[in-house]
C-alpha cells in the first residue's frame, strides 16, 4: 500500500511538470506573437544588459539631479527647434539696386522714428544725420556727433538703441593713434541724447577687443534686442564677433566670434524675421583674402541668432567695393542701404537697393 502511495505521487509530480512546461512554452510562444505586432523603432539599439557600476567618485546625488534636469531640458530644447521655424536660408536672398541716396557717406544705420520719419545716421564729416520719408530720397541735416577738440581722430560707425526711459544711446567707434605707425586704437564709446539729435558723449570705454593683436579693433557695431538683452555684432581685424549687454549698452562681454567659412567676416549687420529667425548681411572677398578681387555682400540665416549657416550667392555684387550693408523693413518692403567705393572716387557713396519679393 505504502509502495502504490509513493508511486502514486511521482506520477503526480512527472504530469505537474509536464504542464508546467507546456504552460511556459505557450506562454513564450504567446510573447513572441505579441512581440510581432510591436513596431520597432529604426533606430533603436538592442544592448546588452551590464552588471552594475560603482558611481564616479565625483559624483553626488545633487549632480545626478543637474545632469537630469540638463538631459530633460536639452530634449525639450530639441523638442522645440523640431516644432519651431525653418531656418530662413530662402528668405531676403534677391535684391534690385535702386539708386544712390548721399554723396559723401559710408556705414549708415537707419531707423522708422516715431513721427514717420527715417533718419539714417551716417559716418560723413564725423557722425551725421540724413532724413527721408520714402526711404529713398534723403536731404543731410549736418553732423550731429563730431572728435574735433577731443582727442580722438575720428568718430565712426554708429548704432543708435532706445533706453527704458525714452532717452537714446549711441554707441560708436573711437578712432586714435596712427594706423601707418601700427599703434592705432578702435574702441566702442557711447553718447546719450533726449531727442536722437543733440547728443552728448558718455565718460568711459564701451567696448573694445584685442582678439586680433595688440591693439584694440572694435568697429561697425550693430545692435540687437534678445529676451531683455542687447545683442551686438562688430567687426574685429578681419572676423566678426558677438557681445552681450544687461545694462541698456554700458558694459558688454564678448559672447563669440562669427562662425563662417571665410577668412574675412566685415560689416555684420542683423534682421530678425517675423517668425523669429535671423538674418546675418556681412561683406567679404569672393577670394577669401582681404583686398583679393572686390568686396561683395553676403547673408547667413539663423534660428538663434548666434549660430549661422552661410546663404548661397552673392547679395550685391558690382565693379566696385561694396561695405557696411544696413537693412531694414520698411512700409511692408525690406530696403538695403550700403557704401560703394568706385575707382576714381575720393569718398565713397551710399545706395539703396530694395528686395525682390517674386
Amino acid at each position: 500500500m505504502k509502495k502504490l502511495l509513493i508511486l502514486f505521487l511521482v506520477a503526480g509530480l512527472i504530469i505537474f511538470g509536464c504542464v508546467s512546461n507546456k504552460t511556459s512554452n505557450a506562454g513564450e510562444n504567446s510573447l513572441k506573437e505579441v512581440s510581432k505586432n510591436v513596431p520597432v523603432s529604426i533606430n533603436t539599439t538592442i544592448k546588452p544588459v551590464q552588471p552594475p557600476q560603482p558611481p564616479p567618485e565625483n559624483l553626488t546625488p545633487k549632480d545626478e539631479t543637474k545632469n537630469e534636469t540638463k538631459n530633460q531640458t536639452a530634449a525639450t530644447v530639441a523638442d522645440n527647434k523640431t516644432a519651431g521655424p525653418a531656418l530662413p536660408s530662402d528668405r531676403l536672398l534677391n535684391w534690385t539696386e535702386i539708386g544712390k541716396v548721399l554723396d559723401e557717406g559710408v556705414s549708415t544705420s537707419t531707423y522708422l522714428w516715431g513721427d514717420g520719419k527715417l533718419r539714417m545716421y551716417y559716418t560723413g564729416m564725423g557722425i551725421a544725420l540724413a532724413e527721408s520719408t520714402n526711404g529713398i530720397s534723403f536731404s543731410k541735416k549736418g553732423a550731429v556727433l563730431d572728435s574735433k577738440g577731443t582727442e580722438f581722430n575720428m568718430f565712426s560707425n554708429q548704432v543708435i538703441i532706445k533706453l527704458k526711459d525714452g532717452k537714446y544711446r549711441m554707441i560708436y567707434e573711437g578712432q586714435t593713434g596712427d594706423k601707418w605707425q601700427g599703434n592705432q586704437e578702435r574702441k566702442f564709446y557711447s553718447a546719450i541724447s533726449n531727442d536722437g539729435i543733440l547728443w552728448e558723449r558718455e565718460s568711459g570705454i564701451r567696448y573694445s577687443d584685442y582678439s586680433e593683436g595688440r591693439y584694440s579693433f572694435a568697429s561697425v557695431p550693430d545692435i540687437i534686442e534678445m529676451n531683455r538683452t542687447l545683442v551686438m555684432y562688430y567687426t574685429s581685424g578681419l572676423k566678426s564677433g558677438i557681445a552681450i549687454s544687461n545694462d541698456e549698452g554700458l558694459a558688454w562681454t564678448k559672447k563669440s566670434v562669427i562662425d563662417l567659412p571665410f577668412d574675412v567676416v566685415l560689416d555684420p549687420d542683423i534682421v530678425q524675421l517675423s517668425d523669429g529667425t535671423y538674418k546675418l548681411f556681412f561683406t567679404s572677398f569672393p577670394s577669401g583674402e582681404f583686398g583679393m578681387g572686390n568686396q561683395v555682400i553676403l547673408s547667413a540665416s539663423s534660428l538663434d541668432g548666434f549660430n549661422f549657416v552661410l546663404d548661397s550667392g552673392n547679395r550685391m555684387i558690382c565693379d566696385c567695393m561694396l561695405v557696411d550693408p544696413d537693412v531694414i523693413e520698411y512700409k511692408g518692403d525690406y530696403l538695403m542701404y550700403y557704401a560703394k567705393f568706385i575707382a576714381g572716387n575720393e569718398m565713397s557713396d551710399v545706395y539703396v537697393a530694395k528686395e525682390n519679393k517674386g
